[in-house]
Parts: structure tokens; C-alpha cells; sequence
């Protein structure tokens, strides 16, 4: 039997793609154990109770604030990679490790260079500047296609084609109540015309997102 290949489309705003290219680049350094990625992890919820709380408080909690922050979350970030994954303080698990994170990896890199073209500034070339051509884990390389949508119009025309859907049907229950022969076929022909036309802007809207 054939092999089904499945492929998925996911719409994300600017701000999801940000923090999904954002975990796609934690997590899997999280899965090779590297203590790097959690001593990052331990030291932003310092960073949020910092927030909800005050710096005192917070100084005080740490007995030297966040200097002795850092030397606490590195020394645990290192006794964790130590006791789980066997590797000592300067060494590392990278790529070809675990193929989930190379595949999340892959992920990462691509939606970085799409956030890299959208800034603009393209004048200098740095980590994000890679525009991956092959693809380090085990899938291929996912596609990402930015789509600029008008919203103001896209929302003016769904609301007025859908302001005069609810109208016709209102006019068309209360034809049928009062058994108003005339106001049925009125009503109908206008949800016929409303229908064409419903599926006209669609298939224009298709067009524009495809």
C-alpha cells in the first residue's frame, strides 16, 4: 500500500511565529541537555517573580540578587546535564543527537529567516541571514509564506454581506408567519442573488490568499 504523506497548514500572526521560532530553538537544546537552555529557563522566572514582586524582596530571596541568581541557576543547570545526560560542564549534545529536536531545529531556522526578511534590514549577515537550503533532521524543510491581508476591507465586506444575509433571513420568517405568498419570493430571490454574490467574494478573497 501507498505511503500517505500529510501535510498542514497553520496560520499564525507575527507575534505566534515569533515565540513558535522562539520554543522551536529552546526546546531542543532542552533535549540535548544542554544546561545553556536551562539555566535560560531558570533565570526568566526569576526574571517574571522579579515582576510580581518587589526588587527587595527579590534580593533578599536570593541572598545577592541577581548575580547570585546566575551562579545558582548555572550551578544547577550543570549538576542537571551531569546527572541526565552524562556530560560535563563545557560539553554538549548538538545536531544528529535526537531527531526531534533537529526537526524543530529545522523549523526554527526557517521561520527565522522569514522574520529576518520582514524587519527589512537585510544589509548585514548574522545567524538569522541563513536561508536554509537542506534540512538537518529527518523531514523536510517546512515552507513559510507570508500573506499581507487588507483586514479593514476584508471585515467591511464580510460584515455587509453578512448584515444582508440576516436581513433577508429575518424577511423571509416573517413572510412565512404571515403567510405572505409575495414576501416568500421576494425574500427567496434576494437570498438566490445574496448566495452568487456571497460566493463571487469568496472566490475573489480565495484568490487573494492564495
Amino acid at each position: 500500500m501507498e505511503e500517505t504523506k500529510h501535510i498542514y497548514t497553520l496560520e499564525l500572526t507575527e507575534r505566534q511565529a515569533k515565540l513558535l521560532s522562539y520554543a522551536c530553538d529552546q526546546f531542543p537544546r532542552l533535549i540535548q541537555g544542554q544546561d545553556g537552555a536551562y539555566q535560560d529557563l531558570f533565570e526568566e522566572a526569576w526574571e517574571k517573580r522579579c515582576k510580581e514582586a518587589t526588587w527587595d524582596s527579590m534580593h533578599k530571596a536570593w541572598d545577592g540578587g541577581w548575580y547570585n541568581m546566575r551562579h545558582e541557576a548555572e550551578k544547577i543547570a550543570n549538576e542537571i546535564k551531569k546527572k541526565f545526560w552524562g556530560l560535563d560542564e563545557c560539553a554538549l549534545n548538538g545536531i544528529r543527537y535526537d531527531d526531534a529536536a533537529d526537526i524543530l531545529l529545522d523549523i526554527h531556522r526557517v521561520l527565522r529567516y522569514q522574520l529576518y526578511k520582514d524587519r527589512g534590514d537585510t544589509s548585514f549577515a548574522t545567524v538569522d541571514s541563513e536561508n536554509p537550503t537542506f534540512s538537518i533532521g529527518s523531514e523536510p524543510l517546512a515552507i513559510v509564506r507570508r500573506i499581507d491581508i487588507p483586514t479593514k476591507e476584508l471585515k467591511a465586506d464580510i460584515a455587509r454581506l453578512y448584515g444582508e444575509i440576516d436581513n433577508c433571513i429575518s424577511n423571509l420568517v416573517v413572510a412565512r408567519g404571515k403567510r405572505d405568498d409575495k414576501g416568500l419570493s421576494d425574500a427567496h430571490w434576494t437570498m438566490e442573488t445574496l448566495i452568487v454574490q456571497a460566493q463571487q467574494e469568496l472566490k475573489a478573497m480565495y484568490d487573494y490568499l492564495d
